[in-house]
Parts: structure tokens; C-alpha cells; sequence
């Protein structure tokens, strides 16, 4: 809580953040939680993080800035690996596609963009997306997917 202070995130940012982290971070009575048991280090760096990615620039507690974000980003080369496989399936299946002079990542840079709200602000890349903006783009690859009646497989 005091990091999140820190931070300048409220009760209820907390709470979506770490919901974020899905069923492992609720306590009895599905109220979310740092401290939850089932949770590890590397969660608790990826929720950190996410909280850094809130208030960038700023250390939080005694850390160095961008310390969580740091640490977590080698565990998010995983969801990039699967994000970028959904995509490449997406567009063999012709829920995508990829504009002609474009690489497939420069497409998916620019899918991330014009649908991630975060990251068109920044310009972001998705070699330069937080963890928060690879869920929300991996979230709408599988909408896409239901809605047309089809899987993504990573």
C-alpha cells in the first residue's frame, strides 16, 4: 500500500491492478491481494512494475526507477513470443493482415497502436510495451479469434 501511495494510486487502481495477476492474487472473499499466499516474486515484480508503469520516472518505496519494470521485462519476453505467434496465425487466417512494405512486426507495432490506448500515446513499440498493454493486445487477438469462430493457439 505504501508503494501504491507512492505511486498515487488509489484503492480501486490497486485493486484492477492486481486483478491483473488473475485468481492467484485473491484472498478468500475474491478480494485481491499482494500478500495473497499463492502468489510468487516474479508476480509481485510484474505488479510492481505495473504500478511503476503508472507513475514512470518515480522510484517506488527504496528502489531505483524503473527497478520492477526492469526485472519483469525479461519475463515478459514470453508473452511477446506468444503475442507475436497469435498474430502471425491472425493473419494466415485473414483476421489481419499485413500492409504491403511492412514487416509482420512493424504491422503488429502498429495493430498495438491503433488499439492499445497506452501505447499509441507513446508511439510505443511492442518490444517497448509494458505488461498491461501485451495482455490488453493478446486479450483482443482472442476476441477477434471467438468472434469469427476460430482459435489462437501461442
Amino acid at each position: 500500500m505504501k508503494a501504491a501511495r507512492q505511486a498515487g494510486i488509489d484503492d480501486e487502481h490497486r485493486y484492477l491492478l492486481l486483478r491483473q495477476l488473475g485468481k492467484r492474487a485473491l484472498l478468500p472473499g475474491d478480494r485481491p491481494s499482494i500478500t495473497a499466499p499463492a502468489l510468487n516474486n516474479s508476480e509481485f515484480e510484474v505488479f510492481m512494475g505495473l504500478m511503476e508503469s503508472v507513475a514512470p520516472g518515480n522510484g517506488l518505496l527504496h528502489y531505483k526507477p524503473f527497478h520492477f519494470t526492469d526485472k519483469a521485462r525479461d519475463r515478459w519476453k514470453g508473452c511477446r513470443r506468444k503475442l507475436r505467434a497469435m498474430f502471425r496465425q491472425a493473419v494466415i487466417r485473414g483476421l489481419c493482415f499485413v500492409p504491403e512494405g511492412c514487416t509482420e512486426d512493424e504491422a503488429l507495432d502498429r495493430f498495438l497502436r491503433a488499439r492499445v490506448a497506452t501505447a499509441a500515446e507513446r508511439d510505443a513499440t511492442v518490444d517497448a510495451a509494458d505488461w498491461g498493454e501485451l495482455h490488453a493486445l493478446i486479450t483482443i487477438l482472442q476476441a477477434m479469434a471467438r468472434k469469427h469462430g476460430t482459435k489462437l493457439a501461442a
